[in-house]
């Protein structure tokens, strides 16, 4: 019997490995309409970017979702180190994790005196079943763990080292057709006597606005190099494109209504949100307002425990449009997202109020999103219903990759988050 217990296990395994390769490349992504509320961030800081200092003892990463099916699941989760492409590396996991290669996900809890039920899911990275071995980029891997081959969430991450120093700062474009529309990111990198072989083929630097993926550029050449210091300053050369504040709304008091939500009502089991009709910002001036740069907070006014006594609400999203504007499709954008843009955040075109429409599953909190034009050929137009002002606050995360040849991945050798107004985050 325990012989038969160990194949079972092994097979299970070599099952979980094959279906590794059938991913290409690791986004973040929810595949089973159960599960709501997916992110990763830093642990006490729940909106913040996902990045772990590799050997930090004092820091960590929290992973957090709800799981609605109605019975309980028993789930399990594995890492896969990528390159800086966000593709499976060659190395063994023994290479980048000290550890076992699956382990189940043993924190949860029932929510309380909600209208529509849900556990609540925690995973805290790195734990005691996990150590981090390598910097790099990572995907963390959610499944029954009786059907590894089948993964409910993936979600991204990035474990960093300050081998490189980055001093960064973000302009108005100079000579771009973006100067009243963008930002300028120049940067200086610090090396610290490191040597490189070819410091063209070994080191790329890779700039992310917001962390909108889709709009991250790299491949950035140095202006010059002296000693210890590359220098990337040249105009225009990392612009861009600002875009506006974020919308916000605000569903922590489900009694009253305030400036952004139209209507409240409730139809056992659900409550149903209606948000104002948004106006279209593209020709608008600039109007400065706080924001998470994408991302949502869990709150709960009339609770105690936000994380396990918030509601789900059904809220409705609408903007006029003079015409269908197919073959493109509008979508919904934000981390309530997952910053994606597929049939989930799709919008419908209703031809009697001339507006696009759609309506999400969301849980208590306050939620920035805005919304995106994808053209016929995939290009995202995030202009389209917001504009585009170089007095945005943004924040740019800059991630230096390395390809280390000796280990035969990509590390990340320094990491900085700068914000267009001159603050940083830490």
């Amino acid at each position: 019997m325990k012989k038969i217990l160990v194949l079972l296990l092994i097979t299970k395994v070599m099952i979980l490995l094959a279906h590794a390769g059938e991913i290409q490349t690791y986004s973040d992504v929810v595949y089973d309409d159960k599960i709501k509320s997916a992110r990763i961030h830093q642990d006490g800081w729940e909106v913040s970017y996902p990045f772990y200092e590799l050997g930090n003892v004092e820091n960590h990463l929290l992973m957090t979702w709800d799981d609605l099916s109605e019975d309980p699941r028993d789930l399990s989760y594995r890492l896969v180190h990528c390159d800086q492409n966000w593709q499976k590396s060659n190395l063994f996991f023994s290479d980048y994790i000290d550890g076992f290669e699956v382990n189940p996900v043993r924190n949860y809890e029932m929510s309380v005196n909600t209208f529509l039920p849900y556990d609540h899911f925690e995973l805290t990275l790195p734990n005691d079943d996990i150590r981090f071995r390598e910097s790099g980029n990572y995907a963390v891997v959610v499944f029954e763990t009786a059907e590894p081959e089948k993964p409910l969430i993936v979600k991204r991450f990035m474990v960093v080292e300050h081998d490189v120093r980055i001093n960064a700062r973000v302009e108005q474009p100079v000579m771009s057709l973006y100067r009243t529309l963008g930002h300028d990111v120049k940067f200086t990198l610090e090396t610290n006597s490191m040597s490189f072989n070819n410091f063209f083929d070994d080191i790329d630097v890779c700039i992310v606005q917001n962390y909108q993926w889709e709009t991250a550029k790299s491949g950035f050449n140095p202006d010059f190099i002296n000693n210890d210091e590359v220098v990337f300053n040249r105009d225009d050369q990392a612009v861009f494109k600002a875009i506006n504040e974020y919308r916000r709304f605000s569903t922590r008091e489900l009694k009253y209504t305030d400036a952004e939500v139209a209507a409240i009502g409730f139809d056992d089991p659900n409550y149903y949100v209606r948000l104002t009709t948004d106006p279209n910002n593209q020709f608008k001036q600039y109007l400065d307002r706080d924001d998470f740069n994408g991302r949502y907070a869990i709150s709960n006014r009339e609770g105690w425990e936000s994380v396990t006594d918030a509601d789900y609400t059904w809220v409705k999203f609408s903007i006029p449009a003079r015409f269908n504007l197919m073959p493109a499709s509008v979508h919904v954008y934000g981390e309530l997202t997952n910053w994606r843009l597929d049939s989930t955040t799709l919008m419908t075109f209703n031809s009697e109020k001339m507006q696009y429409e759609t309506s999400l599953l969301l849980k208590q909190g306050v939620y920035n999103y805005r919304y995106v034009l994808k053209e016929e050929d995939g290009t995202v137009n995030h202009m389209r219903f917001e504009g585009s002002h170089w007095e945005t606050e943004n924040d740019y995360m800059i991630i230096v990759y390395y390809h280390d040849r000796s280990l035969g991945a990509d590390r990340i050798l320094g990491f900085d988050l700068v914000n267009s107004r001159g603050k940083k985050e830490e």
